[in-house]
């Protein structure tokens, strides 16, 4: 008896590019640490989003989450049901720091989403 080798189906995709420049997650990376957050929503289509998770009092990115650049961003942030508009600023260490009552709010929460919508300053 044979043995019968498996088919394997290959999909060509073309090239995207913006500005001349090819549409790559390391162009994305590239944006994010300069803080372009525009440019990212322009790359990307959507707004970019990121997952945190509480250690502490302080909620930190998952693993596989690139941070932008430390500054000040306006953002949209959900856990569970719940949803603020607001600004966080990024630290050095890629950690976020929100407002008191802001982060009182989520006290109880583990895990929080963030929209990325601009870099404020």
């Amino acid at each position: 008896m044979a043995l019968r080798r498996p088919e394997i189906s290959v999909t060509e995709v073309a090239k995207v590019s913006h500005g001349g420049e090819k549409i790559s997650s390391t162009l994305i990376r590239t944006c994010l640490a300069q803080g372009d957050i525009g440019e990212v929503i322009h790359l990307l289509g959507q707004p970019y989003h990121s997952e945190f998770v509480r250690e502490g009092s302080r909620f930190v990115p998952k693993a596989n989450y690139i941070m932008p650049k430390p500054g000040r961003y306006r953002v949209k942030m959900t856990c569970s049901e719940r949803s603020l508009t607001t600004t966080v600023a990024v630290d050095l260490h890629g950690q976020i720091e929100m407002n008191r009552q802001e982060s009182q709010q989520f006290s109880q929460q583990h895990n929080l989403f963030i929209e990325w919508h601009e870099q404020v300053s």
